[in-house]
């Protein structure tokens, strides 16, 4: 359910929220990298909610909802 009503409402996902969830730049980096996700581009331009929880990860998954808390809730919560 979550995954759906994300992709319906897509925003982007940042480094800030990684950092809110406490993880660490190294870790967020081999995350990306073990996906085949450009942690580059991730650092520029952020990246939208969808393709993180399109990894089904749970790492994932809790920094797409410590990105829509922090966004209000406006996108599905």
């Amino acid at each position: 359910q979550i995954q759906g009503e994300t992709m319906s409402k897509d925003f982007v996902v940042t480094m800030d929220d990684v950092r809110g969830c406490g993880h660490c730049v190294r870790g967020a980096k081999r995350w990306f990298e073990g996906y085949g996700l450009d942690f580059r581009d991730f650092l520029s331009n952020g990246i939208p909610a969808s393709k993180m929880l399109a990894t089904g990860d749970a790492y994932g998954i809790q920094v797409v909802e410590f990105a829509r808390k922090r966004l209000g809730g406006e996108h599905g919560g």
